[in-house]
């Protein structure tokens, strides 16, 4: 669901095959997932504290450890540095304030602990694709269209419900005479 969201529609022929659909949201859910499988409290509290976290060295001196230390445990578990990594983890609570509530951007950037609204949007640029403003004007606009497909499919029902009586009462009708 995320994938369609991020703006996946754009890429998909018309129309929607299913086995493509899970494909894309099998694809998302291991990203997401590959973060999750493992065992390493450092990275669990980067993942976790994100927001408060603003160095390297802030982690390390929690756990008692060197810098590189935590750059080395970030780079094993999630294969990328570990200002990628921590803008990542503050990127996935950024797309679901921007899912979920009706925050500004800069406040959405304060909280999830960017220090600039513009630092904020170049990042999230960088990693979803598009500015935070153009990804939350995609959600409305694919909430709008999953409401519509569900409108559809409800008078769709409707429609066979009531042609379906109707055809079986003319059919009973003619049979009768």
């Amino acid at each position: 669901v995320k994938t369609i969201r991020a703006g996946a529609m754009d890429y998909m022929p018309a129309p929607l095959m299913v086995d493509q659909l899970l494909e894309i949201v099998s694809v998302q859910l291991n990203e997401e997932l590959s973060f999750t499988s493992h065992s390493d409290p450092v990275v669990d509290h980067i993942f976790a504290h994100a927001p408060a976290i603003k160095t390297r060295e802030e982690v390390a001196l929690r756990f008692g450890i060197s810098a590189n230390t935590v750059s080395s445990r970030v780079r094993a578990v999630a294969s990328t540095t570990f200002t990628d990594f921590l803008h990542v983890c503050r990127l996935r609570g950024a797309r679901r304030l921007l899912e979920t509530t009706s925050l500004n951007i800069s406040q959405i950037s304060a909280r999830v602990g960017f220090s600039t609204p513009e630092h904020f949007s170049r990042i999230f640029s960088r990693h979803i694709g598009q500015s935070p403003a153009r990804y939350r004007r995609s959600i409305l606009v694919l909430d709008w269209w999953v409401l519509g497909v569900a409108r559809l499919a409800a008078l769709h029902r409707q429609y066979r419900q009531t042609w379906g009586c109707l055809c079986l009462l003319y059919t009973s009708d003619a049979a009768d005479e």
